[in-house]
């Protein structure tokens, strides 16, 4: 940024002129931070308020049947009802602590660890916390992969993405529809690499021109 400042005299004469300058790079840059850091924010309590929304409704319908019919109630109707609250709890919570995870990861918070697993059971793992929304719009949610497979990754971090992959999947496919993933193995550079694709019958992206 730069300053200039007029001299003149007594009867308004111009005499010269003083100038300076100011780097305000660093100023520009922690602004432009700032911004980023609030869009942030912004993204994981939009993402917070979707993903918990839809488990706790179904608590909240859960528990208020109950609190409805509870005298008129079986003991083995009630306890179904007290499991699918406990498990749609259960479920909740993991949804929480994989958002607070993705929240510490933005901020620089975690280091990754790699580490090996089965990929067929980690996805019917993520399946699991997404099936009262699949349920919700009567989604089938399912996949072709065999034990074989195994990747080195980081868990909490791709579990993060898979999830949101499949929710966003679920949201934009229509009642009845099906949601899938799939893998493939392949070589780049003398590694091997496992590519995991998610694909549903929604309605999809337009084509980017």
């Amino acid at each position: 940024m730069v300053y200039l400042s007029i001299l003149t005299d007594r009867e308004g004469n111009t005499n010269g002129m003083i100038g300076y300058t100011i780097d305000i790079s660093a100023r520009k840059k922690a602004e432009a931070a700032l911004v980023e850091a609030n869009a942030t924010k912004d993204k994981f309590f939009s993402l917070l308020a979707h993903d918990l929304k839809g488990p706790l409704g179904v608590v909240s319908q859960l528990l208020n049947i109950m609190k409805k019919r509870h005298r008129s109630m079986s003991q083995e109707d009630l306890q179904v009802q007290i499991s699918s609250c406990a498990d749609t709890v259960d479920t909740t919570y993991a949804l929480l602590e994989d958002l607070l995870t993705w929240s510490s990861s933005q901020r620089n918070a975690i280091k990754l660890r790699p580490e090996s697993f089965n990929l067929k059971t980690f996805v019917e793992e993520v399946f699991s916390l997404l099936v009262d929304q699949a349920n919700g719009k009567e989604i089938a949610m399912w996949h072709d992969l065999d034990d074989s497979i195994r990747v080195k990754a980081d868990r909490n971090t791709m579990k993060t993405v898979l999830r949101n992959l499949l929710s966003n999947a679920i949201k934009f496919t229509p009642r009845g529809g099906m949601v899938n993933v799939h893998a493939r193995k392949s070589k780049e550079d003398q590694l091997s690499v496992v590519e995991i694709e998610v694909e549903d019958n929604g309605i999809g992206i337009s084509e980017i021109r």
